[in-house]
């Protein structure tokens, strides 16, 4: 798709990180997104930006975008929630190059992220069942559509992983 957020060279991608570097991130910094995830958005800078993070220096994508990769791959038959509540959320997915009585089904719960010591951070806290609802949606694409989106971590994922005050944490949701 040709549009004008998709370059046709690496100078025009340059200018155009210039014009849409902004707080959150600098035209260098929008660069290196664009070279890890652009291929995935079509080339689209703009889209790149909206749906990456850079989390210290690590490139990562919001759950709903590696949902769109691998919905965007041809390989997802349906992707669906099954059971979703404050201590758990359960995903069912089944792949169109698999018979179709083949489902994976992922269940991500309060107990495994309190294991994780993820519990402790503020956006678990208060958004428990957006926070479950991402965690086993990544959880499940990764183990279902691994070519899709292998390799790929959400930016939830990457700042449980850091070091980050809840406020820093906070605008990733």
């Amino acid at each position: 798709m040709n549009n004008i957020y998709s370059p046709k060279n690496i100078e025009e991608a340059k200018n155009l990180c210039e014009l849409l570097a902004n707080d959150r991130y600098n035209p260098q910094q929008l660069l290196t997104l664009h070279a890890n995830f652009g291929h995935h958005f079509d080339g689209n800078i703009a889209i790149t930006a909206q749906q990456a993070y850079l989390l210290k220096g690590k490139p990562s994508l919001s759950a709903d975008a590696m949902h769109a990769i691998a919905r965007k791959s041809g390989l997802v038959r349906f992707i669906r929630v099954t059971s979703l509540d404050h201590t758990h959320c359960t995903y069912e997915m089944s792949r169109i190059d698999e018979p179709v009585d083949v489902v994976h089904v992922w269940t991500f719960t309060m107990q495994m992220a309190d294991h994780q010591g993820l519990t402790r951070n503020r956006n678990w806290q208060q958004m428990p069942m957006q926070m479950l609802r991402a965690r086993a949606l990544t959880f499940g694409l990764r183990g279902t559509f691994p070519e899709a989106v292998s390799g790929i971590y959400s930016a939830d994922e990457i700042a449980d992983n850091q070091s980050m005050n809840d406020d820093e944490r906070a605008e990733l949701s």
